[in-house]
């Protein structure tokens, strides 16, 4: 049993590795080669978005570090160890006056595995309905039509040993534009693993389901493979005061893309973030950032992203542990 457990975080190290090593050569390819032959072709394109606070600020590295209720999105696999009961709120203003909403929770047990529960929901607004007429012509002026979509997760995340976890998520994925709805099902899974005392390295597949159909047209849900490192370089009286994290993502329908970030603590109560997302390119905006406050049980996050012409975006996020 050891040793297959031992084979196993082999395995992890030297996947999420040479993952972390190959990752300037595949960006610098990725770009020679112009878009994704999937690109455009996938659905329920919310699934890709950050729903918390914390890591978006650090670009998007949340794989081998995210824990407690950031986990459920990042690698449920973070959410092992977790040992006291946490429930979180984000607020995000979108780009384009896309509006979401994220509620998450976290209840540990007594068997050492963690349950995680979240609901995610987008509204896209109200948009002006254009139809055209028997010559073609389009037709405007005839009302509004809305869009949303839903997501409710159930998560659990449990040790294998002093050093490794696993993670899986269920999803029920739930889009509307205006009167026809597509549903699917999904799963995630992940992997954490300690090196050592302070280096961990994580592995997630996202988003691994059905089509999600509308009527009579059907699209893939956009699978991710995800892989990274996280390094605690500082431990000082049970605190973390620096952080540093790198992703690797392979996804179904984009260009192979990586995202960095750092968290710093300079006081007890108060962390500085900024992060390196590679996956925004297009928009010339690479760079995110945040801070976060913390006092006793309570917790308030605040994520910036600049989109350019799309509008900036903003995260605020609650949390209370008990």
């Amino acid at each position: 049993m050891n040793d297959g457990i031992r084979r196993l975080g082999r395995l992890i190290v030297a996947w999420c590795l040479a993952s972390l090593l190959v990752m300037f050569n595949t960006d610098s390819l990725s770009e020679a080669g112009g878009p994704h032959r999937n690109a455009g072709t996938t659905g329920a394109q919310f699934l890709k978005i950050d729903p918390g606070a914390r890591y978006e600020a650090q670009g998007g590295s949340g794989v081998a570090d995210a824990s407690s209720v950031d986990a459920i999105y990042w690698n449920p696999a973070g959410l092992a160890g977790t040992d006291r009961r946490r429930v979180s709120f984000t607020r995000h203003d979108y780009i384009a006056d896309i509006n979401m909403n994220y509620l998450a929770y976290v209840q540990p047990t007594q068997t050492n595995g963690v349950w995680g529960f979240a609901l995610f929901h987008l509204d896209a607004g109200n948009m002006a309905r254009t139809e055209v007429d028997a010559a073609g012509d389009p037709v405007t002026g005839i009302g509004n039509f809305s869009a949303a979509d839903l997501a409710w997760t159930v998560s659990y995340g449990r040790r294998i040993n002093s050093h490794g976890a696993f993670g899986v998520s269920g999803k029920f994925i739930q889009s509307r534009i205006d009167s026809i709805k597509g549903e699917a099902w999904a799963l995630d899974a992940g992997l954490r693993w300690r090196l050592f005392e302070q280096f961990y390295v994580g592995a997630a597949v996202q988003n691994f389901g059905t089509d999600i159909k509308f009527q009579s047209e059907k699209f893939d849900l956009p699978l991710n493979y995800k892989f990274g490192a996280a390094f605690h370089p500082l431990v000082f009286k049970s605190q973390t005061p620096l952080r540093l994290g790198i992703d690797m993502n392979l996804p179904s329908d984009h260009r192979p893309y990586y995202n960095a970030g750092l968290e710093i603590w300079p006081a007890e109560i108060f962390a500085v973030r900024i992060g390196y997302d590679r996956r925004r390119r297009d928009l010339d905006r690479w760079f995110t950032g945040g801070f976060g406050i913390r006092m006793k049980a309570m917790e308030f996050n605040y994520t910036f992203t600049p989109a350019g012409d799309l509008k900036n975006a903003h995260r605020f996020n609650f949390g209370y542990e008990f």
